[in-house]
């Protein structure tokens, strides 16, 4: 499913999964918006076609607005080609 995610101001495209274990974030827009990351050394997902892909960063506490909820996430910083998270 396909929704539009709000982070401080920017509007964002989102895959929402089901199946995902984690939070993840494109690493260009993570800049765009200027999160701050964590070190995630050694972290890395397994993404839909089977590739595994190395994480950047954890960015935690990121306030998120869907709609009209308000969350707090966490997100691992990948590389993604579609979406912005």
């Amino acid at each position: 499913m396909k929704v539009g995610v709000n982070i401080g101001g920017y509007e964002l495209t989102t895959r929402l999964d089901s199946g995902s274990t984690s939070n993840f974030i494109n690493i260009a827009a993570a800049q765009q918006i200027g999160l701050h990351f964590h070190d995630s050394i050694g972290a890395s997902v397994i993404v839909a076609n089977g590739d595994r892909v190395a994480c950047h960063g954890l960015a935690r506490d990121i306030a998120t607005r869907i709609g009209d909820d308000f969350f707090t996430l966490e997100c691992y910083a990948i590389l993604l080609d579609c979406f912005d998270m």
